[in-house]
């Protein structure tokens, strides 16, 4: 079995999501990895916010899901609990999800 890291299970979230929900918009939003510092202020000064969610997914009525993923043993950093809990005071939907499964279950209550 393959190992269960965070980018094969958003991997696995992707490919379920958008061949199951054509009609919905998922997708990722790319504030990980390594860059240089150039290019590091050249994306926080356009937008780039740290601890933002991995993946978004935008419902009818104007409705979006932030998804963050873990994998088994994961934590999320100081900047993502701000974050979730920005979004939560303003009335969001943040999910901190560890698999496929985990997300099947937790979404479901929003489709």
């Amino acid at each position: 079995m393959k190992k269960q890291t965070e980018a094969y299970i958003q991997n696995q979230i992707f490919i379920w999501f958008h061949n199951t929900y054509k009609d919905y918009i998922i997708h990722a939003v790319p504030n990980g990895g390594y860059r240089d510092t150039a290019e590091a202020v050249a994306m926080k000064n356009t937008g780039t916010v740290p601890g933002i969610s991995d993946l978004i997914i935008w419902l009818p009525n104007q409705r979006a899901i932030m998804i963050e993923v873990k994998d088994s043993k994961g934590k999320q950093s100081e900047a993502q609990i701000k974050i979730e809990q920005k979004l939560k005071n303003i009335g969001g939907v943040y999910l901190l999800v560890r698999s496929l499964e985990d997300f099947k279950e937790q979404i479901k209550k929003y489709l």
